[in-house]
């Protein structure tokens, strides 16, 4: 029995938490550093990662998320009414006859930021579910 199991602790290498959650090693490190893993600690040039941290990662109460899911939906109310045109039967809305309306985007179609927040919004669905 080691000296963390002794304190009641039981901690993970980065190599541990990355076959548990079935990701490359780089992404645990990464995850650990961000702060994303509750309780994570780097000891001197290694990382270490309680057993609750994970389970408490992925225990979230449902009201968060409902929570989330609600603010989630406001926030794409809110963009779908701003990209509608205003007026007019062109699709640029009050705009100078003969010019074509500007691109709100330099690659056409969503920003990531859109298409990471809809996706957000089916996880979340699906897990209120």
């Amino acid at each position: 029995m080691s000296r963390a199991q002794d304190l009641g602790v039981e901690l993970l290498e980065p190599d541990e938490v990355a076959e548990v959650l079935k990701i490359p090693r780089k992404t645990a490190v990464e995850l650990c550093r961000r702060g994303e893993i509750p309780g994570a600690k780097k000891v001197g040039r290694e990382w270490r990662v309680p057993v609750w941290g994970l389970q408490q990662m992925f225990e979230k109460p449902k009201e968060m998320f409902d929570g989330d899911l609600q603010v989630e939906q406001q926030q794409v109310a809110n963009q779908a009414d701003d990209q509608r045109p205003q007026g007019g039967p062109e699709r640029g809305g009050n705009q100078a006859p003969g010019r074509t309306p500007a691109r709100r985007h330099s690659r056409g179609g969503k920003s990531k930021r859109g298409r990471a927040s809809s996706r957000r919004a089916d996880i979340l669905r699906r897990l209120s579910e």
